[in-house]
Formats: C-alpha cells, structure tokens, sequence
C-alpha cells in the first residue's frame, strides 16, 4: 500500500470521501481547516492506484527535531480489513517522511469483536486511554422513530411556553461563546469552546453549520442547538440552554426545530454526540427519548515503529491536543 499527499478543491476532496465511503464530519475538507493550527498541519492523502476508491483520509500532523511527529486521524471509516499487518501504518509514516512515528487513529465503525481483533492483527493497539467518547446514539432518518412518552410531554411544554424558535441565520460567535461560558459557570463544567474555536466553526463550515435558537418574550436567547452536515449526515456541534430555558423545556423545541431542517435537507442519519450512562444520564436519556439508537464506535487505536514512543505519547498526547 501506498499513499499520496493530495492537493485540490473543497469540492473535490468532498467528493473523493464519499466515493471510498469514508464520509464523516472528522473527514470533511471543512474539518480539515478547522482543525488546522499553528502546531498542526493538515494532511489529506489518497490511496495509490485505487481510482479514488481506495483509503482516503485526513489526518493532523504535528512534527518535532529529529524527524520526530505525532499524526491524529480524528475519525474515520475503515471499510478494508484485508491489509497487511503494519501495511497502513508504514505508508502514512513513509508519505509524511517521518523516521519515528506516532499515530493515532479513531475508527468509527461499529464495534465487534470480530472488527477489533482484525485491528489488533494489522498491528494496531487499543489505547489506554481516550481522546473522545466512543459511544454514541445516531438518528436515523430512514427509520420510522418513536417519542418517549416522557419527550413528547415535554416537547409539548416547550410549545406552550411562549418560546419563539427559528434556525439562526447568521450565527454570532462572541453570543454562543458568552452563553457557554455562563453554562459552564452554572454547572462547572470545562471550557467546551474558545471564541477562536466558534468563529472558525461558523468561517469555515458556512452553510453546513445549522443553528436553532429559541428566544424568550424579551428576545432573549435562552436554548440553542448546533450541527454540522456534510453531504447527508449531521454532528451534533452545539447545545445550551440558559436556566429559564431549561425550565420552560426550550430545549426540546430547539432540537426538534433542528431535526425538522435536517430532515428537509434530505440527511439520512444524525450523531447526536456522545453519551455517559452512567455520569449523565440526564443528557442520555433526552437523546435517548428522540428515538435515537445507540452506537459504538470501534474507537481508537495506535501504533508506533518505536515501541518506547508509543507508551510515552499514548500516556502524555491528551495534554497535546
């Protein structure tokens, strides 16, 4: 196997992923950009001699002295489980010129034992430790889903509650990033985006960026939902709701407004995020009430020429990202 660094339109590469069937957001040109910084090159290569229809992937570089480098591949559909052992690991090394290597991929097919064993004999390792949370609940637009009757009480407060809803036309960074500053104040939780993070979001996607908001009789904001499409799949980006919203349910209006446009759009499926059972099981069970399934992604593994590197950046590349 061998690779080719790839150079060319947005339309282009977009196009490529959904030829090889590697569509995800993580793999979109516009993800590229985004994830792109001043220590991060973005790479996108093409497999060679495979007509566009074999591996195509966008991966993050980060190089150090020495021919030292670090590559994130942030998601992506591995459908060929045939390679041979170390064959894809090696290319990526060889393309980027790379004498040591770290790399670290997120798979996200469906996890099986028979998927992850695979894995395991074309060289990769499961990592200790994650990056992202690998499991998740997908809406399928092709389904016919059901409400939970509890969803359905609450959708209906939210339409009685005197909330106007209406998807944010052009969306304002400094208003989404000060919303999720005083919910991460109210519920202590960790920074989720910096404004650099939000204005690059809405820069860089466009269009593809869909925002709900729900306002109160002030026109206040006081719910807001975000996601990301890329051909006929959605990400689930953004979710608020301010104190007033959470008690006159806006949350549920918003979403559903949301799944509305999606649905109009012609998406087929929707990644609502990831869950926590266990540490959350509020925020699980509204995905949960949508009709959404649940889903495991095969998640992250891997793989370094030096044995030592890999334990080292395997514990310490949390703090890199």
């Amino acid at each position: 196997m061998k690779f080719e660094i790839w150079n060319g339109t947005q339309s282009e590469w977009d196009k490529l992923i959904f030829i090889s069937g590697n569509v995800n957001i993580y793999q979109s040109y516009s993800w590229g950009e985004f994830s792109k910084s001043s220590k991060w090159k973005t790479y996108r290569l093409i497999e060679k001699n495979k007509n566009n229809k074999g591996l195509n992937l966008t991966i993050l570089l980060r190089e150090y002295p020495l021919g030292v480098g670090v590559v994130w591949c942030q998601g992506i559909k591995y459908l060929d489980f045939s390679a041979k052992k170390n064959s894809i690991q090696k290319a990526i090394k060889d393309v980027l010129k790379i004498k040591i290597i770290y790399l670290r991929l997120r798979f996200l097919d469906e996890y099986t034992n028979s998927s992850k064993n695979k894995l395991l004999d074309q060289g990769w390792n499961k990592c200790n430790s994650n990056l992202s949370n690998n499991e998740t609940l997908i809406y399928n637009f092709e389904k016919k889903l059901f409400l939970s009757k509890n969803w359905k009480k609450n959708l209906k407060r939210s339409e009685s509650s005197n909330i106007s809803i209406s998807q944010w036309q052009n969306p304002n960074a400094e208003i989404i990033f000060h919303l999720y500053k005083k919910l991460e104040e109210f519920k202590n939780l960790k920074r989720q985006f910096s404004l650099f993070d939000i204005n690059q979001l809405i820069e860089v996607f466009e269009k593809d960026l869909i925002v709900v908001i729900g306002k109160n009789s002030d026109g206040e904001i006081i719910s807001l939902r975000g996601a990301l499409i890329i051909k006929n799949y959605a990400l689930d980006i953004f979710s608020i709701s301010t104190y007033e919203g959470r008690k006159k349910y806006a949350g549920y209006g918003t979403f559903w407004k949301l799944l509305e446009i999606c649905r109009n759009r012609k998406i087929k499926s929707y990644d609502l995020g990831g869950i926590d059972k266990r540490n959350n099981k509020s925020v699980y069970n509204f995905k949960k009430g949508t009709g959404a399934e649940d889903y495991k992604y095969l998640g992250e593994y891997d793989w370094s020429n030096f044995k030592l590197f890999r334990r080292i950046f395997g514990l310490i590349i949390y703090f890199y990202i």
